[in-house]
């Protein structure tokens, strides 16, 4: 089962997957019971919700005791380069402690993270800019488009105030 707050994007998964089950729900209020799943995983998604605090508790509430939370998530230092990304000013964290007390303060015990920057950001990043600078060279990408594309890559690759992660955190069995 999937949910996502973007009626479009559910209707692009019914297409890729047409036996899946999608809801059109907003994640960080879900409409199921509480202790509903043993697993969840959310890609790429959490610093764009309304708050990723607010997500991770409805997640705690909605797994069953000793189910798992599962991530990939970027935290931000901050969101002056995002430029038209609509990341909340309430989900940028200053370091990994400040990311990890979120997982803590949410109740989630065993919280494991990995920092993937450079394999998951920055290489796809850079790989992006080389494309748009082989489509330019060879004439198929107008250079009004180039420059509009190539500051913000440019920007996101000089940054150290992003980080990637893959997180798994365990809603305990024995919740007293």
């Amino acid at each position: 089962m999937g949910i996502n707050i973007s009626p479009t994007q559910i209707a692009r998964s019914l297409l890729n997957f047409p036996e899946g089950k999608f809801l059109l729900m907003d994640a960080v209020e879900m409409d199921f019971a509480d202790h509903s799943f043993e697993q969840i995983i959310c890609v790429e998604a959490a610093f764009y919700f309304n708050t990723r605090q607010q997500f991770l508790r409805e997640a705690w509430r909605v797994l069953k005791p000793g189910g798992t939370l599962i991530l990939s998530d970027l935290s931000f230092a901050t969101t002056e380069l995002l430029g038209d990304w609509t990341v909340p000013q309430a989900n940028t964290v200053k370091d990994r402690a400040e990311y990890q007390n979120l997982y803590q303060q949410a109740g989630f015990k065993d919280v494991q993270f990995v920092e993937v920057t450079e394999e998951c950001w920055f290489r796809h990043f850079r790989h992006l800019k080389s494309w748009l600078t082989e489509e330019l060279q060879s004439g198929k990408l107008d250079e009004e488009i180039y420059n509009l594309n190539i500051k913000p890559l440019d920007n996101l690759l000089s940054s150290s105030a992003i980080t990637y992660w893959l997180v798994a955190g365990q809603k305990p069995v024995n919740m007293l």
